[in-house]
């Protein structure tokens, strides 16, 4: 009895990394195989070209950063590179549809997934509400802002946006009957939206004046290029699809990672190309920050260009509305199915098949704060919520690294040989081969993983919070004026000492594990692990630590939210659960 109940009482604990495990055959699937590595990279491009250009760029351009708007780009871009070598492992390696989720799922547990998908619905949640806004906006600016001269005075001072909701219903309303984007829609979307951002970028060349650089390139400081960087993170939001269409990929061990790398950097040049003719077409304090791409055309008297973006970007944000909404619904039934949210919000209607009460419940959400947010704190949260999710893909790269397989290598050891014996004179002898190995692999892995995570968790745990202890230190004495000296050196020998702990803590957590494979031997690896991936997570901690505290505060109500949730009902309702207190029982008996 005293073990049993020391047994229960470890229960909690080992909830929080317990993990889904896949099948062996990870090219096995329901799904067809169609997708090149062109269809791939078009895929990327034209999820992570959505409304944070259209609708953003102003606001980082004209109060954070000023000309120095392309670094910003840049550095984000650098980032999402990093990240996107991280998913490229795992789209190729683990094949299936989920993309973040279910490769923290796999490899982290079931806290930490649940916490990126919980982050994910708030991503796609802000994006719809940026792209609603954004419609009312270059609608607005097409019409001679009719829809401005129709809004009360009331609604105008508060920046309330009634309209952003009626688009946002009327999307919902689509979803839930069913009617989804064909292959021709979305292509002839896409086309329109690149044609749009190439057209600026050769006008705006042709417009500019360099004199709006040499003035002033660095207007609020070198230390405002880090602080643009956290807000046009969420730019790049999107490439991620890439893996999650991986199960569809004829070849995904080579054109998932192709796929990834030239949308990053595909996007990350016409990005910065676009930064370049807005800054130089409007001087920085001119820009304006809700439409700044249509508006820089007005500043310089072409109209008919101004409208002509403003189209494009109409046509690229109602695209990335109905995606999002979709998103919302999805990935609401996803982890609903999981038993980690609310089983109801996996029904499925019979005939639309579409989770109408996930899509409606989303919706929900997605209305209240497209009516109420301002555009700035919609995207430092969206960067928030990018942010995290990609750190923790960054290190479930290591932990992948260091898994324990379900279905191990023989290694010619006489324990194996004899538990096959001793299986097949119990009177097994329908066991085959591979039923054989899968029932000594779990067995070993049973008797392994308890100890091996609980070392293994303790290292992650301080790894993670020393290195972000780190950033928060480093950017403190970044931000440290010059008459604080004494804040800035303890600032700097903090970050070097959580720094060094924090590198002990990730080789301890690297040394104290067996090296394996999983999935396609001959698929990508990311180079220099686990120094490469614990960058990432660094660059991405970093950048969070940019954010406002008032997004922090924001950030921790939604996390906390979905924390309440995991622990009073996810916990106790998780698929995994029912096989965890299966074995319990056995164990006890």
């Amino acid at each position: 009895m005293a073990d049993c109940s020391k047994k229960f009482s470890s229960d909690f604990l080992r909830k929080l990394w317990r993990k889904k495990t896949l099948e062996a055959d990870m090219s096995q699937t329901a799904l067809k195989r169609c997708l090149s590595m062109f269809d791939l990279t078009i895929l990327g491009i034209a999820s992570t070209l959505g409304g944070g250009i259209y609708v953003l760029v102003g606001v980082v351009a004209h109060s954070v950063t000023g000309p120095a708007l392309v670094l910003s780009i840049l550095v984000a871009g650098f980032a999402n590179f990093l990240t996107a070598l991280c998913f490229a492992e795992f789209g190729c390696r683990i094949p299936k549809t989920g993309a973040s989720y279910i490769f923290t799922y796999i490899t982290l547990g079931e806290l930490a997934a649940f916490l990126i998908g919980w982050n994910l619905l708030l991503e796609h949640i802000l994006s719809a509400a940026i792209a609603a806004r954004g419609v009312v906006i270059n609608t607005n600016a097409i019409g001679n802002q009719f829809i401005a001269k129709a809004t009360t005075d009331f609604f105008l001072k508060m920046d309330w946006d009634p309209y952003a909701v009626v688009i946002v219903v009327a999307v919902t309303i689509m979803t839930c009957i069913g009617l989804r984007q064909t292959a021709i829609v979305n292509n002839t979307l896409t086309s329109a939206n690149l044609l749009t951002l190439i057209f600026f970028v050769v006008m705006g060349f042709f417009l500019g004046d360099w004199s709006n650089w040499s003035n002033n390139f660095l207007p609020y400081g070198f230390s405002s290029v880090f602080v643009g960087a956290s807000r046009v993170y969420f730019f790049f939001t999107g490439y991620d699809v890439v893996t999650v269409a991986s199960e569809e990929a004829k070849n995904p061990a080579r054109s998932v990672p192709v796929a990834l790398i030239t949308t990053i950097l595909f996007v990350t040049g016409l990005m910065s190309l676009i930064a370049v003719s807005l800054t130089i077409m409007v001087p920085y304090l001119d820009i304006s920050e809700t439409n700044a791409l249509s508006a820089a055309f007005d500043y310089n008297g072409l109209h008919w260009a101004a409208n002509t973006v403003s189209v494009g970007a109409i046509l690229s944000l109602s695209c990335v509305v109905i995606s999002d909404i979709m998103c919302i619904s999805r990935m609401t039934y996803a982890i609903a199915s999981e038993g980690l949210l609310f089983r109801f919000l996996s029904r499925v209607n019979t005939r639309t098949q579409v989770p109408i009460i996930a899509t409606i419940c989303g919706a929900m959400i997605v209305i209240p704060t497209a009516f109420f947010v301002p555009l700035e704190d919609l995207a430092d949260m969206m960067a928030f919520g990018n942010l995290l999710a990609y750190a923790f893909v960054a290190f479930a790269v290591i932990k992948l690294r260091t898994t324990i397989l379900e279905f191990p290598k023989h290694d010619g050891s006489t324990d194996l040989c004899d538990e096959a014996s001793s299986l097949l004179g119990n009177g097994n002898e329908n066991y085959s081969p591979k039923t054989i190995f899968h029932e000594i692999s779990k067995s070993n892995k049973n008797q392994i993983n308890l100890e091996w995570n609980q070392k293994q968790f303790i290292s992650a745990t301080l790894f993670l919070l020393c290195a972000f202890l780190a950033c928060i230190a480093l950017t403190i004495a970044q931000n440290a004026t010059i008459d604080k000296f004494v804040e800035f050196w303890a600032c700097i020998i903090s970050f070097a000492c959580f720094l060094c702990i924090a590198g002990f803590c990730l080789a301890f957590f690297w040394s104290d594990s067996s090296i394996t494979d999983y999935g396609d031997d001959n698929g990508y690896r990311v180079p220099l692990v686990p120094v490469l991936p614990a960058f990432s997570v660094f660059v991405n901690f970093y950048l969070m630590t940019q954010l406002s505290l008032v997004t922090w505060a924001r950030s921790a109500i939604w996390v906390t939210c979905g924390l309440l949730i995991y622990f009073f009902y996810g916990a106790k309702n998780s698929s995994l659960e029912e096989k965890d207190m299966d074995d319990s029982r056995i164990e006890c008996e």
